[in-house]
């Protein structure tokens, strides 16, 4: 089997199998708003629009339309850096902290479920093939755009 059908069949597989209830659900964890909250957690509750921008990869106006809506919802909550008045902050909420926990929870358990099941020593093996796998992938990644085909 060459290369490019196992790519292809892979795809395929991981759309048809997973189904779309899951891949959407990995995807709004990875990014959007829940993506926005997880980073405000890891940057110990606050951060500028601008790192987001940069670590999201998107454009500013999906990254203050996000803002817009979690401020909204009372995820967050934005305002004037008290160092730099010209910059703004923004900071998660009770609210936002109680959603992340919960989404970090619900994607916990989900995982757990999986790994008892597949058991202990499949596990392990998944675990350092798909580290593997990541480190290619950002290693293809690096290159391409070394090479100027990025995006």
């Amino acid at each position: 089997m060459e290369y490019e059908d196992f790519a292809v069949k892979t795809l395929l597989e991981m759309s048809v199998r997973l189904g779309s209830h899951f891949i959407t659900k990995m995807n709004r964890y990875a990014t959007g708003e829940s993506f926005a909250l997880h980073h405000l957690i890891h940057h110990d509750g606050l951060s500028y629009p601008s790192e987001l921008l940069e670590e999201a990869g998107t454009s500013s106006a999906r990254i203050a339309a996000i803002l817009k809506s979690l401020e909204k919802k009372g995820h967050i909550v934005r305002g004037v850096d008290p160092e730099d008045r010209r910059k703004t902050v923004v900071t998660i909420t009770t609210e936002g902290l109680q959603r992340t926990n919960g989404e970090l929870d619900e994607m916990s358990r989900n995982f757990r479920e999986v790994f008892r099941r597949l058991g202990k020593e499949d596990t392990e093996e998944f675990l350092r093939i798909l580290r593997r796998f990541l480190d290619i992938v950002e290693s293809v990644e690096d290159t391409t755009e070394e090479r100027g085909h990025g995006g």
